[in-house]
């Protein structure tokens, strides 16, 4: 056998849901749901959203390359494979990217119900844990945001259904749970690499179930070794795959004790309760809570500790142990990957949290609820379904709340913008600048911020950096708008000709600027000839032949690198062309 397992001759059967409380724990998961779809189909990509929308677009499903990628520490094949998916049915389609994550929140919260009913039978006590759960504002605010919910979503999933088949497997010695466990494990894996410590819980929940630490690993030696093998081929995998980014710089004590306060204190703690209060955020982070509310919540937090101790006293100790123990990984990864980085108010952002919340609600659970065959007896019964209703009201109010401030709104309208103007319009010139930041910041996400990277996902056609007589450039509200003056320019030198300025014939004509140039630019030269034909003209070592016409014009180019003079050539017969004014500047639509 594959589990080397003691014989049981009858294992017990798994506790069933009566068909009343089925039916309002049915409720509660559809309403978290509905109250996460209403939330997330209003919203729309942002910053990241689009570079993985971009490198999905560009792939192939089957090639290692894409799919092992090394995005900024992650490994996430999982990811890349939905991601790209989805980007092939519908590019830049937000309801259509968001529908697989729905479906994983709903599995998340059938599975994780199936586990309370494991762990603890089928009471009516189960459904307050479950609510703390399924609403809970940590989950559903920072899963609004797709690039984090492609991974947080199916790793919820994913834990959730690891614990349920590795407690039904304990409960039954059924093979085909542990074999569940161990492909729910991979599958966590596959999405986000914190599945790592999802065999660290499945020991704590086996331990909490009754066996001794001994006994637990003992007992199931060969269900062990297979989470051990599985973590260490996926740890060969992403050491290989991923690189190591650069040691940052040494966070001195009085911030980490900051930011553990502020993440325990100001967010997980007010968000694992239904809040925060008030229910208002910048962006992905909430707000410092008014000092009532953090007594409050540390009050509510040390009561539930010493009251889940004086009623299960040692499983009630191990469970808060384990808890500490998951929440210490958690802030310790933070602490040295991201407080260096954004400092302290990385704390006020619940994103780094969120996968504590099944883990607390479950170790919660353990403290105050007897394991289902186990002697004991829940108090209080009677204060559950005004306890649910508390924390679903103001779980739901917060998460409606705080919903507002990661829409991103302006980034739909731009781009419904975009695609507009130039699906009218598929031959105009446009300088190829970046995107708004309010959809990426330019120093985060650099060349795959341009515009001309969007362009392909839109289905439509544009002229990018070609010369015209004009060019356009694509406003903040996506509206492309005649490039009528250049800002911070550099002119060129006055030329020798009178009423002509730098007369160019076959011969190479160099026209110096006042000072060098550096970067990306548009080169303008206002021109006339009699005759039409072609101009070579040659700025920082790259020619570009332009066409000319008869009459007095202008010529719009857009030039990158350093350079410090424009050399101008006819390359058609005809009379000379005369470059008035040569120009180097930025684009400005005001």
């Amino acid at each position: 056998m594959l589990l080397d397992e003691p014989a049981v001759a009858e294992p017990p059967a798994l506790p069933r849901t009566p068909l009343r409380l089925g039916l309002v724990a049915a409720a509660i998961g559809l309403a978290a749901v509905a109250v996460h779809a209403v939330t997330v189909l209003q919203g729309y990509f942002w910053q990241d959203d689009f570079v993985i929308v971009q490198r999905a677009a560009a792939a192939a499903p089957y090639d290692p390359a894409y799919l092992f990628q090394d995005y900024n520490g992650h490994l996430a094949p999982g990811m890349f494979l939905l991601a790209w998916l989805v980007t092939a049915i519908a590019p830049l389609s937000h309801a259509l990217a968001a529908v697989p994550l729905l479906v994983a929140h709903a599995g998340a919260l059938l599975a994780f119900w199936r586990l309370l009913v494991g762990c603890f039978g089928a009471r009516r006590a189960l459904l307050v844990p479950f609510t703390l759960f399924a609403l809970s504002p940590i989950v559903l605010f920072t899963t609004l945001w797709w690039a984090f919910a492609i991974q947080m979503t199916p790793l919820l999933l994913a834990m959730a259904a690891t614990l349920d088949c590795h407690v039904r497997y304990l409960r039954t010695r059924r093979l085909g749970y542990a074999v569940g466990a161990v492909l729910w494990l991979l599958l966590g894996l596959a999405f986000y690499e914190k599945a790592i410590l999802v065999p660290a819980l499945l020991f704590a929940v086996t331990v909490l179930l009754g066996s001794g630490p001994v006994a637990a690993f003992t007992a199931h030696r060969r269900l062990w070794l297979a989470y051990g093998l599985l973590i260490v081929l996926y740890a060969v995998v992403y050491l290989s795959a991923t690189s190591s980014p650069p040691a940052p710089p040494q966070t001195e004590v009085p911030d980490t004790a900051e930011y553990v306060r502020r993440a325990l204190l100001d967010t997980f703690l007010p968000g694992l309760f239904g809040g925060p209060w008030p229910a208002s955020a910048t962006g992905m982070t909430w707000p410092e809570p008014a000092m009532a509310v953090r007594i409050a919540v540390a009050v509510a937090a040390l009561a539930l500790l010493v009251g889940g101790i004086v009623v299960s006293r040692k499983r009630a100790a191990l469970a808060w142990l384990a808890l500490g123990g998951y929440l210490a990984v958690d802030l310790t990864l933070v602490a040295l990957n991201r407080l260096p980085q954004f400092g302290v108010l990385i704390g006020n952002d619940p994103r780094f949290l969120a996968d504590a919340v099944p883990v607390a609600v479950l170790m919660g659970a353990f403290a105050f609820l007897p394991p289902a065959g186990r002697p004991g007896r829940v108090r209080g019964d009677a204060p559950v379904t005004a306890l649910t209703a508390m924390v679903a009201l103001s779980a739901v109010f917060s998460v409606f709340s705080l919903a507002p401030a990661v829409r991103f709104e302006e980034g739909r309208a731009y781009v419904a913008a975009v695609r507009g103007a130039l699906a009218a319009d598929p031959d105009l010139p446009v300088y190829d600048a970046r995107v708004p930041e309010h959809m990426m910041v330019a120093w985060g996400f650099g060349q795959e911020a341009l515009l001309s990277r969007f362009t392909p996902l839109l289905a439509v056609g544009a002229r990018f950096d070609e010369p015209a007589e004009s060019v356009y450039l694509v406003d903040g509200a996506g509206t492309p708008k005649k490039v009528e003056h250049l800002r911070w320019t550099v002119d060129g030198e006055p030329g020798p000709v009178k009423d002509c300025g730098y007369a160019v014939t076959g011969e190479v004509v160099g026209v110096p600027l006042a000072t060098p140039v550096r970067g990306k630019h548009v080169l303008r030269i206002g021109y006339y000839t009699a005759d039409a034909g072609e101009l070579a003209v040659t700025a920082a070592g790259v020619e570009q032949l332009v066409r000319v016409e008869a009459g007095v014009h202008r010529i719009d180019l857009v030039v990158s690198g350093s350079f410090s003079r424009v050399d101008l050539r006819r390359t058609t017969p005809g009379s000379p062309v005369c470059a008035v004014t040569v120009q180097v500047g930025q684009p400005w639509v005001g």
